[in-house]
């Protein structure tokens, strides 16, 4: 089928709360509304990642939000198949991977709908929990995000809140999201990933709609537009049902691959991955993990001042932009 569209959230506040179009939120509502449970990434107590049944609306934001870490699936697949067997609704989301193995265990039902996402790679546990560790260096940690959407969707920052104050740096400057970016920490995996490609076992496929200004200009939102594959009847279906709640319009399974090369690539090997790793596996000190981040994500200053008049500027466009819709 591979029906593709740019779409986002109708809500304003969902989608500022979102990875992009702020789609899953609505995805999830509704299986939930019509008696279904759903299973996403969340964070634990000790804001390690892993996969978390939901079924009241009001928990739907513990799952919402990209997590760049591995999520520890735990007990869920098996969770998941007793469900479905039962004749409960289930929507899966994860990687192009876990999708695969949700179903192999559980087979294809109608009561088992998958949603994956264009994943760049996932970053192995232990970068993230020695990189977390040295950041927060024992102060206390409320919450956690990934794509938080302060200096707008696309630059992107991770921002920790903490009991004491707040740690905010974009994809630019976060020595973490960087080594992402760079592809220092993803898992061996990833870098000759099976799971790619446009035919995937998924009955849905969220992403950002990276290039959408150029592409659909109408569909363009400073706080995110999401990118849409619908692959199957019971994904069509589930589509169908949100349709009120958001704006969408056809688009092109290739036009999505150039600007978003991931759905079809895999991520290249940084010839430096392996000299970052054994560094990191050695640092014992919060302060020798700090400089084995920065040492392999260096950005010069020249591009770090780029960054900042770039954030700026941005600031400057939307309080304009309030100003002028009063």
């Amino acid at each position: 089928m591979n029906k593709v569209y740019a779409c986002y959230n109708k809500s304003e506040e969902i989608r500022q709360n979102s990875s992009s179009g702020g789609l899953f939120y609505l995805l999830a509502t509704k299986v939930i509304s019509n008696g279904g449970v759903v299973f996403g990434a969340a964070f634990n107590d000790s804001f390690e990642v892993f996969h978390k049944k939901v079924d009241r609306l009001e928990d739907i934001d513990s799952i919402m939000r990209s997590k760049y870490v591995q999520s520890d699936i735990g007990s869920a697949y098996k969770e998941i198949k007793t469900l479905v067997d039962s004749g409960k609704l289930v929507l899966f989301s994860g990687t192009p991977c876990q999708v695969s193995g949700v179903k192999a265990i559980c087979g294809n039902s109608d009561k088992l709908i998958t949603i994956d996402f264009i994943c760049h790679g996932t970053p192995l546990r232990k970068t993230w929990y020695k990189y977390l560790r040295a950041i927060s260096n024992g102060r206390n940690i409320r919450t956690i995000n990934f794509r938080d959407k302060t200096y707008g969707w696309a630059n992107y920052s991770l921002r920790i809140d903490f009991e004491d104050g707040v740690y905010i740096k974009n994809k630019l400057e976060d020595p973490y999201l960087r080594a992402f970016s760079m592809n220092l920490s993803l898992r061996d995996s990833c870098y000759s990933c099976a799971y790619r490609g446009i035919d995937r076992q998924a009955d849905i496929t969220l992403a950002d709609y990276w290039g959408v200004k150029t592409v659909h200009p109408n569909m363009h939102k400073q706080n995110g537009t999401s990118a849409v594959i619908i692959r199957t009847r019971i994904g069509e279906k589930l589509f169908e049902e949100i349709s009120d709640d958001i704006e969408f319009v056809e688009s092109d399974i290739d036009i999505l691959s150039k600007y978003n090369s991931s759905l079809v690539k895999s991520p290249a090997i940084n010839p430096k991955r392996d000299s970052f790793l054994n560094e990191l596996d050695k640092a014992s000190e919060h302060k020798q993990v700090l400089e084995i981040f920065k040492k392999y994500t260096h950005i010069s200053l020249f591009s770090r001042i780029c960054s900042k008049a770039k954030n700026v500027l941005k600031n400057v466009y939307r309080r304009i932009s309030r100003l002028l819709r009063r």
